[in-house]
């Protein structure tokens, strides 16, 4: 516990967090030479904490070279996950640049196309986009819980596997982040179109 307190180890930690958390995006995204050299497995390198440790003890010099050279390695993901996890962001990537651009064109259709309801239409396209990108926050966060603890079967290793799904999916979350602060201009210009006293006020103010 003392040794695990020490900025220096701490910072040997999180080392080793970025580099299985970058590892685990290049085996998904098809870029890792790690399925090859690791049997089609994410691992994470603790060694450096552990020599750190007993250079800390005060071992000899002779001990710590003999320490073997895959000691504390944590295999993260099995080979038949990183099938499945190749698939899935293969698929994700493709639909990524085209049901956005499907989206934005149907409901920019559906307000042209909407007549006198315009107003009503683009306030319906503002709460949707706000809608959907909560909804997308809500599944990144119950989704990882569900990947956490498919794959961290022991505790020690939860923390790596945690900090490698939030790596691993933040541009999702910004890209929900932005759909809300995109979402909210259009409803409250939906609203401010509308014949409310409020709204009239406001835009004779403006």
């Amino acid at each position: 516990d003392k040794v695990l307190q020490r900025p220096r180890v701490e910072k040997l930690w999180e080392t080793a967090n970025q580099v299985t958390a970058q590892q685990f995006i290049d085996i998904a995204e098809g870029h890792s030479k790690a399925i090859s050299q690791n049997g089609n497995a994410v691992v994470l390198d603790l060694r450096p904490i552990v020599l750190e440790l007993a250079t800390r003890l005060g071992l000899p010099a002779s001990t710590v070279d003999r320490i073997p050279a895959d000691v504390a390695m944590v295999k993260i993901m099995e080979g038949d996950q990183v099938g499945f996890l190749q698939d899935s962001v293969s698929a994700l990537q493709g639909l990524g640049v085209v049901l956005p651009a499907l989206a934005l064109l149907v409901l920019a259709l559906a307000v042209y196309l909407s007549g006198p309801r315009r107003r009503e239409t683009l306030l319906a396209v503002g709460l949707n986009i706000i809608a959907v990108s909560f909804l997308v926050l809500i599944l990144r966060r119950v989704g990882g819980s569900a990947v956490v603890n498919s794959l961290a079967k022991e505790d020690s290793v939860r923390p790596a596997v945690e900090s490698t799904w939030a790596i691993g999916t933040r541009i999702l979350q910004q890209i929900a982040w932005a759909g809300i602060v995109i979402g909210i201009p259009v409803v409250f210009a939906a609203w401010l179109a509308g014949p409310r006293k409020a709204a009239v006020g406001a835009r004779r103010w403006m």
